[in-house]
């Protein structure tokens, strides 16, 4: 019985080295997905202020037709006192601005939008070989009434 009892010890003591082995490796692992977790959020954070700082209006469209982002130069031109994120584009966007999103061969077209003339492109946002939704940008023209964004603090 004393045999069997250090025979059992001796298993409790490598299967608890074993799981605190197993445990540290899932620690490890658990740091690596919080450390990408933070970059890739870093990566957003950045993503999203470059995309606000373009100085042009850029909207965001996702595949059901809703606004999912506007820069402030696209809030300034569209419609500055209403909430567009979550708007359909329909509601919001000029009749011409909507057909050039509807077209799918992302061709650049001039048009006056606000009393000006810009150049409007509209482009597939792809991942994972599905588009995720659309990319409006209107690139003002020389003689657009176009005012770019306060500079960033």
């Amino acid at each position: 019985m004393v045999d069997e009892n250090l025979r059992l010890g001796s298993e409790v003591t490598d299967a608890n080295r074993e799981l605190a082995h197993v445990n540290k490796r899932l620690q490890q692992m658990l740091d690596a997905q919080r450390e990408q977790i933070s970059q890739d959020e870093t990566r957003l954070v950045v993503a999203r202020e470059v995309l606000e700082s373009i100085p042009a209006p850029v909207i965001g469209i996702d595949n059901d037709g809703l606004i999912a982002f506007v820069n402030p130069d696209a809030e300034r031109l569209i419609s500055p006192a209403a909430l567009l994120i979550g708007q359909s584009v329909e509601d919001v966007l000029d009749p011409r601005l909507v057909l050039v999103w509807r077209t799918e061969s992302g061709a650049a077209q001039t048009m006056e939008v606000g009393g000006g003339m810009y150049r409007v492109v509209c482009r597939a946002v792809s991942g994972d070989q599905h588009a995720r939704g659309k990319l409006l940008v209107l690139f003002p023209q020389s003689d657009a009434p176009f005012h770019p964004s306060e500079p960033l603090p």
